[in-house]
């Protein structure tokens, strides 16, 4: 593949979470009043669905990193604060990169994958994961590890 930046995630997917999310807060925030048990229990469903939407992003990645935007502010993270990189075949989040850095609850990044009919084909038949997997396991692969220090 090339050396140059490679696009990470598919926007139509990353947009389509954020409006699903958003919908469901203006109907939380709409229907403010005296609840019951029950639109009590949609309320914490509804928390729980923008709480599984909140890991998708979209974003590059280049021999530097990768630039993501998870929702509307552009961040960057260097390979060395990349934990791992794992192929998710027939979900919605092709790809799971797992930061280092990031409170816990903030370390997966799930970028999904828009792949083409051929991808898509191998994905099922061969189970091989798509190129942009493999080169972005390289680049955490590759990334030397942090020095460590010794105290004597």
């Amino acid at each position: 593949m090339n050396q140059g930046s490679m696009r990470l995630g598919s926007f139509g997917i990353w947009l389509w979470a954020r409006i699903v999310q958003a919908t469901m807060v203006l109907w939380w925030l709409a229907s403010l009043r005296n609840w019951d048990l029950f639109e009590l229990l949609i309320l914490l469903m509804i928390a729980e669905l923008s709480f599984l939407f909140d890991p998708f992003a979209h974003g590059n990645a280049d021999e530097k990193g990768i630039s993501y935007r998870r929702y509307l502010k552009l961040h960057f993270v260097p390979w060395e604060k990349v934990d791992s990189v794992v192929w998710k075949p027939r979900s919605l989040a092709g790809v799971r990169v797992l930061l280092k850095v990031e409170p816990a609850w903030r370390r997966k990044l799930d970028f999904g994958l828009n792949p083409t009919l051929p991808e898509l084909i191998a994905e099922f038949r061969d189970k091989k994961p798509p190129q942009i997997v493999v080169w972005l396991q390289q680049h955490v692969n590759s990334t030397p590890p942090a020095a460590e220090t010794s105290s004597q």
